[in-house]
């Protein structure tokens, strides 16, 4: 192989294998030590700050089937989760995708199934996701956290345009050698 046609094979071979990175970012939240007793449609008020998909999280609750809702902030059900029951702590494996920006509810159907713990404290967030505080009976709780840990969202950044255009004059540049010198 020519050196010219090596160089062209290395542009397109980079063109068509260079993926997207995707960052993996986990939201622990604290140990839940109290089981819930009557709280109805309680959860996590939590915001998107990037474009990302909440990849999994932990309900943990007393072992009762239950419904698992994401809603936006107006209270329309954008995504159901079913639990069977039976784990104390569940890993729920999702993939919903978020919008930044934009303020979701994840919430538990069943009142009486739940865990939480007293929390008082600033925000937890990371790069793809604040949490704004518990949700419940229909108002943001500032002083409880309630049944959700390690919430994992992922984000996709895309190669920057800046190394698009340079792959594309790349290309474009063999296609123009090629076209010059013939096929040799």
């Amino acid at each position: 192989m020519t050196r010219r046609r090596y160089l062209c094979f290395l542009a397109v071979l980079t063109a068509v294998s260079t993926p997207a990175l995707a960052s993996t970012l986990v939201i622990t939240g604290p140990a839940l030590l109290f089981n819930v007793v009557n709280w109805d449609n309680s959860g996590l008020q939590i915001t998107a700050l990037a474009n990302v998909t909440l990849e999994s999280f932990v309900f943990n609750n007393q072992g009762a089937a239950d419904t698992i809702w994401l809603t936006d902030a107006a209270g329309s059900v954008l995504q159901t989760y079913i639990y069977g029951g039976g784990e104390a702590a569940h890993l729920a494996t999702v993939g919903w995708s978020m919008l930044a920006g934009t303020t979701y509810h994840l919430i538990s159907d069943d009142p009486s199934n739940g865990r939480y713990t007293s929390y008082i404290g600033n925000r937890i967030s990371n790069a793809h996701l604040r949490v704004d505080g518990a949700w419940g009976m229909g108002a943001l709780q500032s002083s409880a956290w309630f049944h959700f840990t390690n919430l994992t969202t992922t984000d996709t950044v895309i190669a920057e345009p800046g190394t698009l255009v340079l792959v594309a004059a790349g290309l474009a540049a063999c296609r123009l050698r090629r076209r010059r010198f013939g096929r040799n």
